[in-house]
């Protein structure tokens, strides 16, 4: 069975979990996730609304919004279910990661570079923290101090998904500012 007919699997599953408890939080977020897979991202936007409804202080939700949101670049609407997700759970490194990442991806870099200095603060061994922050300082024109993110995020972690590419990147664009 291939990826999405797992998916149709698992939305099948969830449905039925839903006609017990149309207010079951997690299972109006993983369809909506399952949804979001899909490439059904309206009706994924649906199930993440409601299950903040259901649940208005849970992170999970707001943060699989603002995912849903940013495919259809709604980027305010995006930022401010990250600034909600991060007001719930300001302990959490992962939220605030991806929302310091949020914020550099709109320009906002001064906010950004709190929120991701707030994520190491709360798990210096956050590799995605690390790879975030050198993203947003690659993208504000500091390469010199994106390179320490990126090895910093390597060496944290060997696998993570385009951090050595963002190291490169870095680098190129050092050795062309010299």
């Amino acid at each position: 069975m291939g990826i999405s007919g797992r998916y149709d699997e698992a939305a099948t599953h969830f449905a039925k979990a839903l006609q017990i408890d149309p207010n079951f939080y997690d299972g109006l977020v993983a369809m909506g996730v399952t949804r979001a897979h899909q490439g059904q991202v309206p009706e994924a936007i649906d199930y993440f609304q409601a299950a903040i409804r259901s649940q208005p202080d849970a992170p999970k939700a707001h943060v699989q919004l603002a995912h849903a949101l940013w495919t259809q670049n709604r980027d305010e609407a995006a930022l401010e279910e990250m600034r909600h997700a991060s007001q719930f759970a300001p302990k959490d490194a992962d939220v605030r990661a991806d929302f310091g990442l949020a914020l550099g991806l709109v320009g906002r870099i001064p906010e950004a570079i709190e929120q991701l200095h707030e994520a190491l603060r709360l798990n210096p061994s956050s590799a995605e923290a690390h790879n975030n922050l050198g993203l947003t300082l690659l993208a504000s024109g500091r390469a010199r101090e994106s390179i320490h993110e990126f090895e910093a995020a390597i060496r944290l972690n060997p696998e993570l998904k385009g951090a050595a590419d963002n190291l490169r990147r870095a680098q190129s664009q050092l050795s062309s500012q010299r």
